[in-house]
């Protein structure tokens, strides 16, 4: 990386951080802005796709006064599944859940699919029951999810609006390890997965490299994160969903 993006990517950290504080006083901030602060400071290559999102535009509710006094800020507070740790409730959100909900409901009265899916389809990674669908390739989508609902359920969920939450999770925990890296061969990928009751198991995935820019002497050098959204979708009420993450 060059000096002039070590110092973005380091004004970027810092600018997230003040927004986390500023929610603790009761501020109020938009998706869009806090989402994008995130997204830039831990992956600039995630940030490019998120800028075209027509769903950010929108605002989302105030997050809660008390997220500085609440967040479980110990690893060891994490529940451990193998190399993904899960956040804890109290980690701060935007709640864009309630986001990519709405966004179902407005386009299942039409044929249309979500506007951030068909900027995703073409550059992310898509399985559906194991089986990748290339790049792109609508015609094999459809063919894997006949079902016009269906395909819109999950046109709604299996974005990157899908991995703000984490993100901001992530920065909440780890403000000064993302700072002091900067994240390259990012991978994003979304596991679609047919269950019983006509529901969809969503898993959706990003993993980038780390390479360490600005570390003092005795400074922890990371190599790689993770994050993952996991949510299982139904047409007819809201999603169950986790959040999860590695850092290594």
């Amino acid at each position: 990386m060059t000096t002039a993006e070590v110092t973005s990517k380091i004004t970027t950290v810092t600018v997230a951080k003040h927004f986390a504080a500023g929610a603790s006083e009761g501020l109020a901030k938009s998706g869009k802005e806090l989402g994008k602060a995130a997204l830039r400071a831990m992956d600039p290559g995630i940030e490019l796709v998120y800028e075209g999102s027509s769903l950010i535009r929108r605002q989302t509710a105030k997050m809660a006064s008390n997220i500085s006094s609440t967040i479980v800020k110990s690893a060891d507070a994490l529940e451990d599944f193998g190399k993904w740790k899960k956040f804890p409730s109290s980690v701060p959100v935007l709640d864009t859940i309630s986001i990519l909900q709405d966004d179902f409901h407005k386009i299942k009265v039409t044929t249309q699919l979500s506007e951030q899916f068909l900027l995703d389809f073409d550059r992310a990674t898509y399985k559906v029951d194991g089986k990748v669908i290339p790049r792109g390739d609508y015609i094999q989508f459809e063919k894997a999810i006949p079902d016009i609902k269906k395909r819109q359920l999950i046109s709604s969920y299996a974005n990157q609006m899908s991995l703000a939450d984490p993100s901001i999770g992530a920065m909440s925990f780890f403000p000064d390890s993302f700072a002091k890296h900067g994240a390259h061969n990012s991978n994003v990928s979304y596991e679609i997965w047919n269950i019983p009751d006509s529901k969809i198991k969503l898993i959706a995935k990003v993993e980038s490299k780390l390479t360490p820019v600005d570390l003092a002497d005795g400074e922890k050098i990371y190599s790689s994160y993770g994050l993952k959204a996991e949510m299982t979708l139904s047409e007819n009420t809201p999603p169950k969903y986790n959040y999860s993450y590695y850092l290594f």
